[in-house]
């Protein structure tokens, strides 16, 4: 989702970060699907550093310094019971955007078998704990269905991405409160505000 900013505004989300071994693993897939039909040199293609690779569980659009503070000190009464998320890769695809069709090439997901209704278990559930927060949900942009996926590139223009499918097992250690930043030099930057995880 791609939101102007004001002076004075600042565009919030909350993810999931996976842990350097899903990175490594993510990377060599992506390397192996790029070589079977896309260039990385291909004009209008930005590609995603592994560092900022996340789960969105929510987009909160632009916030005010006011409210981003509150978010900042709700954090960790946000993620205190937050234990990890493991999830199995589906494909390396095209992901739709509602209004930026096959714009973005993605890591999507399996579906999950019977899945936990605790908030520990799926970034679904943990999705839903955290929309629960009334100063979350007034904030909440994408009100679309849910669907958990990766973004490892996006494109200017809507592109035909090669469809790799493939599973192995993916761990989400941290979860996060970040703020993305347009840098002039660096491109967009995401700044963590506050963030819980077994790794820390």
């Amino acid at each position: 989702m791609n939101i102007a900013t004001e002076p004075g505004q600042h565009r919030l989300f909350l993810a999931l970060l996976p842990d350097a071994s899903t990175r490594r693993a993510l990377l060599r897939l992506r390397s192996r699907a790029i070589t079977f039909g896309v260039s990385e040199d291909l004009q209008g293609t930005g590609w995603i550093a592994p560092e900022n690779w996340h789960i969105t569980l929510a987009f909160l659009g632009a916030c005010s310094v006011e409210e981003r503070q509150t978010l900042s000190e709700l954090g960790p009464g946000l993620f205190e019971d937050f234990q990890g998320v493991r999830l199995t890769t589906q494909a390396m695809q095209g992901f739709p955007e509602a209004k930026q069709p096959e714009r973005i090439w993605a890591v999507t997901f399996a579906p999950l078998a019977g899945e936990d209704t605790e908030h520990g278990a799926s970034p679904g559930s943990w999705r839903e704990h955290l929309l629960s927060f009334s100063d979350i949900a007034e904030l909440v942009q994408d009100r679309h269905e849910f669907s958990p996926h990766i973004t490892m590139a996006r494109s200017r223009q809507p592109m035909s991405w090669p469809q790799r499918n493939f599973a192995i097992q993916c761990h989400f250690d941290r979860i996060a409160l970040l703020e993305s930043i347009n840098d002039r030099r660096e491109g967009r930057i995401y700044q963590s505000l506050s963030v819980a995880g077994a790794s820390l």
